[in-house]
């Protein structure tokens, strides 16, 4: 089967094999075991075409990893449909039925698929939801950083995308980041302040998305990741409410999720995520695709930060 070509390897979830940061046994641990969650919700998709199949696999996953099997499926079936004629593609049922609840990671997977694949990402932006395709290129900004670290962190050699793509690119490798550097908070910061400053926003944005959605910190150090963000401290808060809202819409919330958010914001994760919610009702839909989002984070960062002010 021409699918078998694309799988990859479960070493290329290995900390060691990857040359990222390890700042603890348990960290390290969690990071690998997302990694693995991620492949294996790829690998069944290659293997199984029937959704509701698929879905009963990727449900067998706990809370904490249950997202990153639909992402790394999501990613599979990108990958199958590269192949199929326009009236046979999976995504759109997989995005409208069994895979809604987890439509954030779905994106972000889908833009794993176009890292691999012989198309440039943003030629196919428009298939999509004009506000969401954007995680497309958060999730293209992961896969380059998490595994072309040296090119994309290091020599910081820039994507070949239009200006407003490549700021949400960075959000990809802000989370990106949280990997590359262990969960270790000092690393993280000092490794994103090395980045054009141009771009970090961008960089927290996606750092306090990863910090939450992934976890792997204890509340005293996610207080000094907070420190460490000086004015950009709302674009990390907009991170944790885009991380609060992907876990409560799937039911993926875990403890250590609610203590995340709590430890950042000083409030739950349901008052964080109504934020999105309440935001992505003043969007204008009548602006462009990238404007859409644009505004969506922006505001979802201003009445974040506003009320962390005061909490």
């Amino acid at each position: 089967m021409i699918y078998n070509l694309f799988k990859v390897s479960y070493k290329e979830a290995s900390l060691k094999k990857r040359g990222f940061f390890v700042k603890d046994a348990h960290a390290a641990s969690l990071l690998e075991n997302i990694g693995i969650a991620f492949l294996d919700g790829y690998h069944h998709c290659l293997d199984i075409d029937d959704q509701a199949v698929l879905c009963r696999s990727l449900d067998q996953k706990t809370n904490l990893f249950r997202g990153f099997s639909y992402e790394g499926a999501a990613m599979g079936m990108a990958v199958k449909d590269a192949f199929k004629a326009k009236q046979n593609k999976c995504i759109p049922d997989f995005l409208s039925g069994k895979g809604n609840h987890h439509i954030y990671m779905l994106h972000v997977g889908i833009g794993w698929a176009y890292a691999r694949l012989p198309f440039h990402v943003e030629n196919i932006l428009s298939r999509y939801d004009p506000l969401l395709r954007w995680l497309i290129i958060d999730g293209y900004g992961f896969h380059e950083a998490y595994f072309k670290t040296e090119k994309i962190i290091r020599q910081q050699i820039l994507p070949k995308l239009s200006q407003a793509a490549t700021h949400v690119f960075y959000q990809g490798v802000g989370r990106a980041l949280w990997f590359t550097c262990g969960t270790e908070v000092d690393n993280v910061a000092k490794t994103l302040y090395a980045f054009p400053a141009l771009y970090h926003a961008d960089l927290w944005a996606g750092v306090g998305l990863a910090a939450v959605y992934a976890g792997g910190a204890q509340p005293a150090e996610l207080q000094r990741l907070k420190e460490h963000t000086g004015s950009h401290l709302p674009f990390l808060l907009q991170g944790v409410a885009f991380a609060a809202k992907a876990r409560e819409r799937a039911e993926t919330v875990t403890a250590d999720t609610n203590n995340a958010i709590t430890a950042i914001t000083g409030y739950s994760l349901s008052s964080v995520a109504e934020i999105t919610d309440r935001a992505l009702l003043k969007v204008d839909a009548q602006q462009d695709a990238f404007t859409q989002y644009y505004s969506w984070r922006k505001m979802i960062a201003e009445e974040l930060y506003s009320k962390t002010l005061i909490a």
